[in-house]
């Protein structure tokens, strides 16, 4: 039998997920709102039950944001960096957004981008010549829903090369630390 995925709580906040939605059975208590700027916050654990929302035995936790950015000009080798939430948290949330071309990405785009998600507002005029990197996902247009990962940290770059402004980009990132309560 196929069991109906969750995809809003009762007050109308987006469930985190790989995308949107959660399936049958799984407990949920990081939620992410479609507001702007979109976050990532801990509230009352839900089990997603047929379809419907059922509230979970209260586990707590904290969510810490952090951000983080890298940008080159001019250069074709584009840039790269590691970012790691401390011990004992975990990483629980990215976000990620590129300008591929000259330019930076405004606060206006990079608060609209769903955590758990990669988008690219402005591709390379060369569109194979433009990435955009976060933890091993490489796109060069458009956008993407991370998987989730396993990993304790961030990984993310971006690179354009062209002849006429020999290479700008621009990647920023959020990333959310969990750490439990309880």
């Amino acid at each position: 039998m196929v069991r109906p995925h969750c995809t809003k709580d009762a007050s109308g906040d987006y469930l985190l997920g790989i995308e949107p939605f959660a399936t049958h059975g799984t407990t949920v208590d990081m939620y992410w709102k479609p507001g702007q700027p979109i976050t990532l916050e801990c509230g009352p654990p839900l089990v997603c039950v047929d379809g419907g929302l059922r509230e979970g035995r209260a586990l707590g936790c904290r969510i810490r944001k952090r951000e983080t950015e890298c940008f080159r000009e001019h250069d074709n080798a584009g840039c790269s960096r590691v970012s790691v939430c401390q011990s004992p948290s975990r990483l629980a949330g990215i976000q990620a957004a590129c300008n591929l071309e000259q330019g930076r990405v405004s606060d206006e785009q990079f608060g609209a981008v769903p955590v758990n998600r990669v988008q690219v507002f402005r591709p390379s005029d060369n569109r194979g010549e433009g990435h955009c990197r976060v933890n091993g996902l490489d796109i060069a247009e458009g956008g993407a829903w991370l998987p989730r990962s396993t990993r304790g940290d961030v990984a993310f770059g971006c690179s354009e090369h062209d002849q006429r402004d020999c290479g700008d980009c621009h990647i920023r990132v959020n990333y959310y630390c969990r750490q439990d309560t309880r």
